[in-house]
């Protein structure tokens, strides 16, 4: 769940957020503000 990891996201765990997908991370973004990508 890519919410999930993001909202469990913090800055020493860098590891973590390396393995999600950019696409995965750019429809995140998409669905956080509301935009269309």
């Amino acid at each position: 769940n890519i919410r999930a990891l993001l909202s469990s996201y913090s800055p020493t765990k860098g590891e973590e957020i390396a393995l999600v997908l950019p696409s995965d991370l750019l429809h995140w973004f998409a669905l956080e503000t509301g935009e269309r990508i």
